[in-house]
């Protein structure tokens, strides 16, 4: 019976050994049951500090600099609004966060939004974020013209009653239609006419002002720099080559190209503007092919206007220095 007796103490001894281990932890649970009495969390915008942010009434994006005192902790920032999303993924220890508001279209400020800062089930270090009622609601924020010019149309709106002017860039002529009242406002159509640009592309402006309100519209003419097709095409040689334009910051959410030899890069903001380029790929082709590629930008305002460039014509390099009849 002793030696019987001692086979199962030692038959026992591993399942209790395993029943006493300590219970292996998840990432998770241990991060949750970090305290969070030491966590610092503070927020930057451009290098100084801030505790609230505010988006003028226009689409815009803001990047954030999220500081805190730990170098592994896993994190995002949630906002409550789908008018400002939080477009980076999580981070991981000091890092940044770009944030996308739409553009508001209404005279009435935005119901405040509000990201928390989120680590595992830990919420917290808020910031409220604003953004202001418009002044003017513009049907089309951004013009492209060719360098011959052209007329372009857009609809200024205003609360009933409300007096305001407006002034332009030297080589665009505006027109303004009378006024017409629907209830709490007033439409005024705008019409746009630029001069035949005889020098380099250029960027011009009309610009709205009620009191201390400003707001304003963009035109992007096209110039000399480029040559053209009796189209109108814009011609670009066979190697890889490009066009580039100025667009306002708040101004562009998307830029299509229809060709697949195409790509395109935003360089910027300074000063509130982009540089964008659009690039084509060299056209190797062994049957004298030119290419012809459309680009176009959708913007970013609530009607998601779509404006075009000029069509583009690529000549082509000889595929293997020969081309066929």
């Amino acid at each position: 019976m002793k030696h019987s007796s001692l086979y199962i103490s030692a038959f026992l001894l591993p399942a209790l050994w395993l029943a006493c281990a300590p219970e292996k932890l998840s990432d998770k649970e241990i991060l949750d049951s970090r305290p969070v009495t030491d966590l610092e969390v503070s927020y930057a915008l451009d290098g100084a500090a801030v505790s609230a942010l505010s988006f003028s009434h226009q689409a815009g994006t803001k990047t954030l600099d999220v500081l805190l005192n730990d170098e592994n902790l896993v994190w995002n920032l949630v906002s409550n609004r789908d008018w400002c999303q939080v477009l980076t993924p999580s981070g991981k220890g000091p890092g940044k966060a770009v944030l996308k508001v739409s553009a508001n279209d209404s005279f009435d400020a935005r119901e405040n939004a509000t990201l928390t800062f989120v680590a595992g089930d830990y919420r917290g270090f808020q910031i409220p974020v604003t953004q202001r009622a418009a002044a003017f609601i513009i049907s089309q924020s951004y013009f492209l013209s060719a360098k011959d010019g052209g007329e372009f149309t857009v609809k200024v709106t205003t609360r009933a009653g409300t007096d305001w002017n407006f002034s332009s860039d030297d080589f665009i002529s505006v027109n303004a239609s009378p006024s017409v009242g629907e209830g709490d406002y007033t439409t005024t159509t705008l019409t746009l006419r630029p001069s035949t640009n005889d020098g380099a592309s250029r960027l011009g402006a009309v610009r709205l002002s009620s009191g201390e309100d400003t707001d304003a519209l963009y035109l992007y003419q096209f110039g000399t720099d480029y040559a053209y097709d009796e189209a109108g095409r814009i011609c670009l040689p066979g190697t890889q080559a490009g066009i580039s334009l100025i667009v306002p910051e708040f101004a562009v959410s998307d830029v299509m190209v229809s060709s697949k030899n195409a790509f395109f890069e935003m360089a910027g903001p300074q000063d509130g503007f982009f540089t964008l380029t659009i690039t084509l790929d060299e056209n190797l082709s062994d049957c004298g092919e030119q290419r012809e590629v459309k680009a176009s930008l959708r913007l970013a305002d609530n009607a998601a206007s779509v404006v075009e460039l000029p069509l583009i014509l690529q000549d082509y390099i000889p595929a293997n220095g020969l081309v066929t009849a």
